[in-house]
């Protein structure tokens, strides 16, 4: 059966000016905490009937079922499907069935076609699944609300994705040692109990009969996506900490699998040993002029240290124990590792070559130090050594061998300490060409003690841990993708976690799907991890810095000939500039022909879902500033009103015929951001067309293919003040993002803002003809929102816990925006949808006002 386009309920104009003698402006002024004007716009909880950008959809039948090529297909039709969706978390996956069926509704209304259950089983009832009056037993009210809530959502047409491991510790139910991760990450991809557990926990679930579908999960098309587990992976941010220093019971597990792993591939130990030590070379002399460290009396340094973004340290020469050393102590940290550090640059380093860097270190309380040697200057490349160590309280001699992977003439040896507050000794530092290795102390073929997780490897050496580790993991993500299709029977789409850079990309590479996150600004607790007391976002827009923007690495993580997709996606809030992100991500995604984009998230409670605030960093549901964008996102992305690029560029990352060899390289340049082992974006005259480009990533030895020049549709740059324009434009969508002083500069003088400074405003025709002769056309367009009475600190980058109160307020635009073709009649409408006013008749230029107390206009011809 041939699917229709779902179709926008646009009011009649006949209808509209019946009802427009009973309607009023609503529009209440407010003051924000800088002083500009706000007005109220609270988006509804319950869907009004008569609103003109509402959408209906179909129920999810069983033809309706999708299938994973190249991109997402309905199994009965064959036609493409886009996923355009947002998450609930924690208690907000169980509804009442009366909060359900408004909540669908909504959904649906707005475009959405999928929902991503996350954190179903972290928590008992009634934040999760789990009885806590029967350890290990889902509650029965918890099931009850999930059947029914999958019903209602099939109903409106939006499919389930199920998240089976998000915050399940399984470990304890087991009796097994505590996971150095939470949650049992990294260690539930290796321990045989913990894989146990999570297959049982996936055969509960999707063997469960819904009465309400009348089938079990796993055979219900409307449970379209599985993933396996959540941000979970040996090459994930806390990896390098994690693995070297696992409790016994795991690191033995891992120790006896990778001597097996040894054993298999060399069958001897002369072979191992021949090959891994065929790099040694004497050490020369010490690069170092200064190994001790010493600041001479006249305050003179040749060490730099670095403190940015408002972070505070102080260094000195004090006595350690016996030794002399140098004291650096944090008073201030930064919202970065990275803004404190210390420094010697001026190295000239040769490719290919081998190098030694020791030194002595210590910290009274244990507290890691990351060294790294790289670039001392842009583009800042990683040069083969980036390490965290953990510090003890005695000092300690570590010697670090790397092979350099470039030559540069500027190089740099940098110590970051930026992680905590507690103190750090260093003395005795060296920096040697050459390097000496051999098996440490207590290593042994015969008896499998050969370490994983050596001091001071050989590049070969290093290569077999890493090789070990990718297929380790790639293992388990085929093992249970195989349990999870077969053994269950699940008709579904797999796949297993996000992609965490080269290495990660191969684990994912049999998957139905590759799947990534990403966030601009999320927040950043200096003290205690979560602390609603002590947590800063930054206030930047990432429209000023498309280099080091979230689109950019997300990308670099697209694998050729696989759908893609973005499973978590957020501005966090109270930031400035959030207004950007739906537009951004809808119209970069669809340029990039990604297949599914669910934003993070919808709510984390099952109550107050009327509420008329915004609740916190990532709850989109009262934020007016993403959801309001929502529908505009629907155009964009799900219903490519805004086209796919017309040109490819293919990436290789590496040239070996053995998988995961060809990638260890690039995941050593940098272990997570395939993008700059890319070189992806950079900035310069080609990074526009760069923009214009679809990008994929190919893991193997295939070369780079790249289309004929582009056709430019967007357009991001940022001027010598720093402010940043984003610019998308074609025949049915417009998208602007950025210093809204700059929008008539880029189009024609076509859209003049006079305020506020910066704005997202998104212009799309509703019925697939271009604008210039659409009879229909949706306006959307706002600035900062905020609620009342916000507790912004001083620097605007924290309000602790008062949040304030409702109603939430929006910046609503003033200016002029002029659209080519016949005159138009300009209706605003109200937060729910409804006409408001018209307030412009017979006209080619929508006049933009704060009074109007809206960030939505319907232009209608």
């Amino acid at each position: 059966m041939q699917d229709k386009r779902p179709e926008l309920r646009a009011a009649s104009w006949q209808k509209s000016l019946i009802q427009m003698t009973a309607l009023v402006t609503m529009c209440v002024t407010y003051v924000g905490t800088q002083g500009n004007d706000f007005v109220p716009f609270v988006i509804p909880h319950q869907v009004n009937p008569d609103s003109a950008i509402a959408y209906e959809a179909e129920p999810i039948a069983q033809s309706h079922r999708l299938i994973a090529r190249d991109h997402f297909y309905r199994e009965g039709d064959g036609r493409r499907i886009r996923i355009w969706g947002v998450n609930f978390s924690f208690s907000a996956n169980f509804p009442t069935h009366a909060d359900a069926k408004v909540i669908a509704r909504r959904l649906a209304a707005a475009g959405m076609n999928s929902v991503r259950l996350h954190h179903l089983d972290t928590a008992n009832w009634p934040r999760g699944l789990w009885d806590p009056q029967s350890p290990g037993t889902f509650h029965p009210e918890a099931l009850d609300r999930l059947d029914y809530f999958i019903d209602r959502l099939a109903r409106h047409g939006i499919y389930t994705n199920l998240n089976l491991h998000v915050g399940r510790s399984h470990h304890r139910l087991l009796n097994l040692p505590a996971a150095p991760e939470k949650y049992d990450k990294i260690v539930s991809l290796f321990t045989p109990p913990l894989i146990e557990a999570q297959k049982v926990f996936a055969h509960n679930l999707l063997t469960r009969y819904n009465p309400y579908r009348q089938q079990v999960y796993a055979k219900d098309p409307a449970i379209a996506f599985v993933e396996i587990t959540n941000e979970n992976s040996l090459f994930m941010w806390s990896a390098p900490r994690q693995l070297a220093n696992l409790p016994t019971y795991y690191h033995d597990l891992l120790q006896d699998r990778y001597n097996n792993w040894l054993k298999a591939r060399y069958g001897r130990e002369s072979a191992l040993l021949s090959y891994w030590h065929a790099d040694s070379e004497p050490l020369g002399p010490n690069l170092i002029k200064n190994p001790g460290l010493e600041i001479e009396q006249n305050g003179s340094y040749d060490w730099i240290v670095e403190r940015h973004n408002g972070a505070k340290a102080k260094w000195a020469n004090v006595d350690y124990h016996t030794e002399r050393t140098l004291r650096l102590t944090p008073h201030k940290l930064g919202t970065e590792d990275w803004h404190l550090q210390m420094n010697r640059r001026a190295l000239e380093l040769q490719a290919n070559r081998p190098y030694t860097v020791s030194f002595r270190a210590a910290a009274p309380d244990a507290r890691p130090l990351r060294i790294m040697v790289g670039q001392a200057h842009a583009p800042w490349k990683n040069l083969g050594l980036d390490l965290e160590i953990p510090l003890i309280g005695q000092m300690t001699t570590y010697r670090l061998a790397f092979h350099c992977t470039g030559t540069d003439n500027n190089a740099r040896l940098n110590f970051q300490f930026g992680q905590s507050l507690k103190p750090v000794y260093l003395t005795e530092v060296r920096f040697s060409s050459g390097a000496q290795y051999a098996l440490e102390a207590g290593e042994s073929w015969h008896d499998d003690s050969i370490k994983l997780n050596p001091i001071s490897p050989s590049s070969r050496r290093r290569n077999d841990r890493l090789a070990f580790l990718a297929e380790t993991e790639k293992s388990f993500f085929d093992h249970m993708r195989q349990y999870i299709k077969q053994d269950l029977s699940y008709t579904g789409l797999v796949t297993g976690t996000i992609v965490f850079g080269p290495l990660g990309l191969y684990a994912q590479s049999d998957m139905d799907y590759i799947d990534a996150h990403a966030y601009w600004q999320h927040p950043r607790f200096p003290g205690t991890p979560w602390d609603m007391d002590n947590w800063q976002v930054r206030q930047r827009a990432m429209t000023d810095d498309p280099v080091q923007s979230s689109l950019r690495f997300l990308a670099a993580q697209r694998l050729h000939g696989k759908p893609f997709t973005v499973s978590e996606y957020n501005h966090s809030a109270p930031n400035d500039y959030q207004a950007e992100c739906v537009p951004l991500i809808a119209t970069f995604g669809a340029s990039q022909d990604w297949d599914g984009i669910w934003l993070y998230t919808y709510s984390h409670s099952n109550r107050e879902w009327d509420r008329d605030r915004i609740a916190g960093f990532f709850d989109l549901d009262s934020n007016p500033a993403k959801w309001g964008f929502v529908p505009s996102g629907t155009r964009l992305f799900r219903d490519q009103r805004f086209p796919a690029n017309d040109a490819d560029i293919l990436h290789t990352l590496g040239h070996r015929t053995d998988l995961p060899g060809s990638l260890i390289e690039p995941h050593i340049r940098h272990p997570l951001n395939i993008a700059d082992t890319l070189n992806m974006f950079l900035p310069g005259e080609h990074f526009n067309e760069a923009l214009n480009q679809r990008h994929a990533t190919w893991p193997g030895p295939r070369p780079a293919e790249k289309s004929p020049a582009p056709y430019t549709r967007l357009k991001w740059d940022v001027n010598n003040r720093g402010r940043g324009v984003f610019f998308a434009r074609d025949e049915q969508a417009m998208v602007m993002t950025g210093w809204t002083e700059r929008f008539a500069s880029h189009t024609a003088n076509r859209i003049q803002i006079d305020a506020p400074p910066f704005a997202a405003l998104t212009i799309l025709s509703l019925d697939d003809q271009p604008l210039e002769v659409s009879r229909e056309i949706l306006i959307t367009a706002c600035g900062r929102a905020e609620n009342q009475q916000m507790g912004f600190s001083q620097d605007r980058s924290t309000v602790g816990r008062n949040w304030g109160r409702g109603p939430v307020g929006i910046e609503a635009l003033k200016g002029r925006i002029h659209l080519p073709g016949k005159p138009f009649k300009a209706m605003v409408l109200k937060p729910d949808g409804t006409v408001a006013s018209m307030p412009q008749i017979d006209t080619d230029t929508l006049v933009l006002d704060p009074e109007h107390g809206t960030m939505w206009y319907l232009l209608q011809r």
